[in-house]
C-alpha cells in the first residue's frame, strides 16, 4: 500500500501543473483508486499547486511530499532553519526529510554528534563531477536514525545539505 501511495503521489506532481480542473480530477481519481485497491476506510488526497505539496491521508496515517511540517510524533531533535521536503506518519513509523540551503555540512553533523552521542555513527563520501558528496548517519537499537547528507538542490542549482530522521512510534 505504501508503494502505491508513493507512486500515485509522484505521478500527481506532474498533474499539479495542469490547472485546477485537472487537479480536482486527479485528486478524485487517485482517491477512488486507493480506496478500490483494498484500502479499508477513507483516503484523502490533496494537491496544493501553489505550495507544491502533495498530501495523502488514510486511516493508517499521512504522507506529505514537497512541503509540510515536521510531524509532532517525531521526537528526534532537528536543527533550526530547515525546509521540509517530505514527511510521513504511517502505522508505527514517522519520518521527515529537510533541506538546509546555504548551511554548513559540518555544523549539521556537530548538531547531531552533540545530541546523539550514545547512538552508533557511520559516514561515507564520494566525488562525482568535481563535487564531493558526504553522508553521516546515526542509528540506535530501537530502529531510529538521523542522517545528514549532501543532496541536489530542489531548484536544480547545485547541491545543498539534507537531513533525514525516522523512528518507530510504538
Amino acid at each position: 500500500m505504501r508503494r502505491m501511495i508513493i507512486v500515485l503521489a509522484a505521478l500527481s506532481v506532474v498533474a499539479a501543473g495542469c490547472g485546477a480542473a485537472v487537479e480536482e480530477l486527479t485528486e478524485g481519481a487517485i482517491e477512488r483508486g486507493l480506496e478500490a485497491s483494498g484500502e479499508n476506510g477513507n483516503v484523502e488526497f490533496d494537491i496544493d499547486e501553489e505550495g507544491g505539496e502533495v498530501r495523502v491521508e488514510t486511516d493508517e496515517g499521512s504522507m506529505s511530499i514537497g512541503g509540510g511540517e515536521v510531524p509532532d510524533e517525531l521526537t528526534i531533535e532537528l536543527p533550526d532553519g530547515g525546509e521540509v521536503v517530505s514527511s510521513f506518519v504511517m502505522g508505527s513509523e514517522v519520518a521527515v526529510t529537510l533541506q538546509y540551503p546555504g548551511s554548513d555540512f559540518d555544523e549539521l553533523v556537530a548538531f547531531f554528534d552533540d545530541r546523539l552521542a550514545d547512538w552508533s555513527r557511520s559516514s561515507s563520501s564520494f566525488e562525482s563531477e568535481g563535487e564531493e558528496f558526504r553522508n553521516v548517519m546515526w542509528t540506535n537499537d530501537d530502529g531510529a536514525f538521523a542522517q545528514v547528507n549532501t543532496c541536489f538542490r530542489t531548484d536544480g542549482d547545485g547541491t545543498t545539505n539534507c537531513v533525514a530522521a525516522s523512528e518507530p512510534t510504538e
